[in-house]
């Protein structure tokens, strides 16, 4: 009889452990996403207002790419001119494009985490 109330002790013991276990992880993942969720919208601010000062907040004209590349920018002479014809009102600056698309990346992200 001992022994039955002792296996039926472990075995409840065995069940309210492995919630506790599940439950302490997803509260360390909730933890963890939200510690980088804040770290990443402060680095988005401080690159915001680092766009902002530098003016480079129209280094690229058009979404979500830049002048027509979605990762990177114009770099070659052929494609700055391709770049030029299609956006003749802005004409391209590579250092101002790729902060606006360095601050655009870690939106994304921060965006991606988020959701």
């Amino acid at each position: 009889m001992v022994l039955v109330i002792l296996s039926a002790t472990i075995e409840v013991s065995r069940e309210s452990i492995a919630p506790n276990i599940a439950k302490e992880k997803a509260i360390k993942t909730l933890k963890w996403l939200s510690r980088t969720s804040v770290v990443l919208a402060l680095c988005v601010i401080v690159l915001g207002a680092w766009v902002r000062l530098t003016d480079a907040g129209l280094g690229c004209p058009d979404w979500p790419g830049c002048y027509g590349h979605f990762l990177g920018v114009p770099e070659s002479t052929q494609e700055i001119e391709q770049a030029n014809e299609a956006y003749p009102e802005r004409a391209v600056e590579i250092g101002k494009a790729w902060k606006e698309m360095i601050h655009r990346y870690l939106a994304e992200a921060l965006g991606i985490l988020i959701l």
